[in-house]
């Protein structure tokens, strides 16, 4: 609760008071959702967006600085992504309280902000908003991008294994149609089932993938527990980050 109170704490500090009938007003009752999803789906939702093959790149970011360094790394940036998301989201509800409004888009929420923040910011209101759909997008497209690869190659070794063999490009045209497909549906609610049948795949793999891990002794030589070159520190943050992601569009549903 501390964590909750303090970061309330910076949003009261970094905005303007509110006169007493903005504060009586609460975005919560007052968003209009044509197929509001209930907790339990909102939870599927969530954790298919932020658990998924990113955690298999793990060990890759742990062994580029080291197991101690990586996992007091790993803990550090989870601690710094999920204080961001929280804040951003609690300064995102406080946007909407004060205009009066049940939901704004995170752009539309940068614009106000700043709009009612100090005079010498506000002529880059505009802009600011826009580059905040530009990385939204770019984001988003990398990780699906991401996926789409990760599917197509493991999709690749089951078709050559049985003598189907197609280059890879291949396999990510033959993945097309059911993309567009998918994303057709723009309800999260019609989006429920998919999302728990892939969690069920998800628990499956990973149950498989220790059960694979313990199967043989697990070796930690020296060489593990070495401290790596600080070259190899932005991309352990970025693996890191791929593999915790899910902020970008996970959190714009949590005001």
């Amino acid at each position: 609760m501390f964590i909750y109170t303090f970061m309330a704490g910076i949003v009261d500090t970094i905005t303007s008071a509110g006169d007493a009938e903005a504060e009586e007003y609460d975005p919560h009752k007052h968003r209009k959702i044509e197929k509001p999803t209930s907790y339990s789906e909102t939870m599927i939702h969530l954790l298919k967006g932020s658990v998924g093959a990113g955690i298999l790149a793990m060990p890759d970011a742990v062994s580029r600085l080291g197991v101690p360094a990586g996992m007091i790394g790993v803990a550090l940036i989870g601690l710094i992504a999920t204080y961001c998301i929280h804040l951003l989201i609690l300064a995102q509800y406080e946007v909407c309280r004060r205009k009066r409004r049940g939901y704004m888009a995170y752009a539309r929420s940068m614009r106000e902000a700043i709009l009612g923040g100090p005079k010498c910011l506000r002529a880059v209101a505009s802009p600011i908003s826009s580059v905040v759909d530009i990385v939204l997008v770019a984001w988003q497209l990398g990780i699906c991008a991401i996926y789409v690869i990760f599917v197509a190659e493991n999709v690749k070794q089951i078709s050559d294994y049985y003598g189907v063999v197609y280059p890879l490009r291949m396999h990510i045209c033959f993945q097309l149609l059911p993309l567009i497909l998918i994303n057709l549906i723009r309800s999260l609610k019609l989006l429920t089932p998919l999302s728990t049948i892939s969690n069920l795949f998800t628990i499956c793999s990973l149950i498989l993938v220790f059960y694979y891990l313990i199967e043989d002794d697990l070796e930690l030589t020296e060489e593990k527990f070495i401290v790596r070159k600080p070259q190899e520190l932005p991309l352990f943050v970025g693996i890191t980050l791929f593999a915790l992601g899910g902020g970008g569009g996970g959190a714009s549903t949590g005001i």
